[in-house]
């Protein structure tokens, strides 16, 4: 199979770009490999790598401010958009974990645009950012744990009300999982296990259970800096965890079928949340 296949506007390399290569095309362009170091693609369009960019890239060759470079492993040598240029090499920057996105923004003269990495104030600067919704919510998420592990010597600092939480969230999730599982001996440590249906002891142990994920997430939230959204992400997992369970447990018989009216009401709630945390 060719290496290289054009179509309309768009020219797919499937191949690793060594040092000194030179691909130049009129229209976009996409890389399934790496661009090494002292290689180059130049496109009229954008560029997308599907690999570890290092070397340089120069899209909108022919003057297309529009035009962005993407990859999963952004760390190219220099970047050009058109007619703006950005020397990537010259930033201390780390390798983030998640595909990145550039393109060209504008200001104001005079105003400087902190989080761009290249570019000169009152002109148009190459802006560097997480490529798509989820992976910039996952960025401002790791920033933040970032932060509050440089403040506490490299490890997350837990306070006294977030240790209490987490301790008490994981007693919950033992002992719910334990309910699940092993419902007649965990049930019967304390109580007569006569005196209730087992698979009713689970639906207890499920229940358990997803407290003890809120209370975990309520501490993990706290303790990064994201507050109740650490609750709120919790939840989500735990309405998912109860919706498997009485599903389950409807299904093998061991509770009675209207439960899974429960279960539909959990998973409805634990949907409607995730879109929410999206937004």
């Amino acid at each position: 199979e060719d290496e290289v296949r054009s179509g309309r506007g768009c020219v797919l390399i499937k191949r690793t770009l060594r040092g000194g290569q030179v691909e130049k095309h009129d229209g976009d362009v996409v890389v399934i490999g790496d661009v090494n170091k002292d290689s180059t693609v130049s496109a009229g369009g954008d560029v997308a790598v599907f690999g570890r960019l290092s070397g340089e890239v120069h899209a909108g060759n022919k003057g297309d401010t529009s035009a962005t470079v993407s990859a999963i492993c952004f760390e190219p040598s220099q970047i050009r958009i058109a007619d703006v240029v950005a020397v990537m090499g010259a930033q201390s920057s780390e390798p983030t974990p998640y595909p990145e996105v550039a393109r060209i923004e504008y200001s104001g003269p005079g105003q400087g645009l902190p989080t761009s990495r290249g570019g000169s104030p009152g002109k148009g600067r190459i802006m560097v950012e997480p490529a798509g919704q989820f992976w910039q919510q996952l960025s401002a998420r790791g920033r933040k744990r970032k932060a509050a592990r440089m403040s506490s010597g490299g490890k997350l600092k837990w306070t006294a009300p977030a240790k209490s939480a987490r301790l008490t969230g994981l007693y919950l999730l033992v002992a719910g999982i334990s309910l699940i599982a092993a419902p007649k001996s965990t049930f019967g440590l304390l109580f007569d296990v006569r005196t209730i249906a087992t698979g009713w002891i689970q639906v207890f142990g499920a229940i358990a259970a997803a407290l003890g994920m809120y209370y975990v997430g309520t501490a993990v939230g706290d303790t990064e800096g994201s507050g109740a959204r650490g609750f709120y992400a919790s939840t989500v997992a735990g309405r998912i965890f109860i919706f498997i369970t009485f599903c389950y447990l409807v299904s093998q018989k061991f509770v009675e079928q209207q439960l899974i009216l429960l279960a539909v009401l959990n998973l409805v709630s634990a949907v409607s949340m995730y879109y929410s945390l999206q937004r």
